[in-house]
């Protein structure tokens, strides 16, 4: 290419699609669009028929299926068990699968190649979605007719899913900062509501606010509650005090002092 000259059409529309994978904005509580980018490239790139990956979060929930076409059929054929399918054991293996004619080696996954048969599939690849050594999910390939795909393309497909794995692992430190951040938000509300509560009880009772805080603790403890949520009703006014002082055993509950 000449000093200047513009990248083909091709060129740069696979460069394009790694920026989309890797820079684009991510909301961290739905990583569908990153693997709906994901697919469509492998569509356009690879020369797949089809392509649908499926993501498991560390095994919570449901996993998250993206598909580029086929509608029911192709997430049925990403989540085959190992022993039937190449895309389920491609996750357990860690490594590209390659099945470049269901008719090869038939019986090896028969119910696999009967389904993908049905819906027009006549070739399957299966590449792994992994990052820092963590297994993240599966990206299938699909094609209508029998034969290798080539192996540049193959490559191609490994780069796009390696560069999908790292903004999703990217996502899912997102998401869990933020989980971290509310969690701290919430203890610190709670530590307030605690230390406001210590004062009420030691300016209405005349003690000290370390033995404010060991009445309030214990009775807590006996009415198996959150200290939290014992000193909030206390500064709302939503509990009576005067039964918790030291040395009362009447319990009870209600509003007023």
């Amino acid at each position: 290419m000449a000093e200047g000259e513009a990248g083909t059409p091709r060129e740069l529309r696979l460069a394009q699609a790694f920026v989309e994978l890797a820079g684009a904005p991510l909301d961290v509580s739905n990583p569908l669009p990153t693997l709906e980018r994901l697919t469509r490239g492998c569509v356009e790139l690879v020369g797949a028929t089809a392509a649908g990956v499926v993501v498991w979060d560390g095994g919570r929930g449901a996993p998250v299926v993206a598909a580029s076409n086929g509608g029911g059929w192709l997430p049925r054929l990403l989540r085959e068990r190992p022993e039937q399918g190449p895309c389920t054991r491609c996750l357990h293996a860690g490594e590209v699968v390659c099945w470049p004619d269901h008719e090869d080696h038939r019986a090896r996954w028969p119910r696999y190649a009967e389904r993908a048969e049905a819906a027009g599939v006549r070739a399957s690849y299966a590449v792994p979605l992994r990052a820092d050594g963590e297994a993240l999910g599966v990206l299938g390939l699909f094609l209508d007719h029998p034969g290798p795909l080539a192996d540049h393309r193959v490559r191609l497909a490994v780069a796009l899913a390696d560069t999908a794995s790292a903004a999703l692992l990217r996502q899912r430190a997102l998401r869990q900062s933020e989980l971290l951040v509310g969690q701290l938000q919430t203890a610190l509300h709670s530590r307030i509501v605690v230390e406001q509560a210590k004062g009420v009880l030691a300016e209405r009772w005349g003690v000290t606010v370390g033995e404010a805080f060991e009445t309030l603790r214990g009775y807590a403890r006996a009415h198996n509650e959150r200290v939290a949520e014992v000193s909030r009703a206390i500064v709302m006014g939503g509990i009576a005090t005067d039964h918790m002082r030291p040395g009362r055993r009447q319990p009870g509950s209600g509003g007023g002092r």
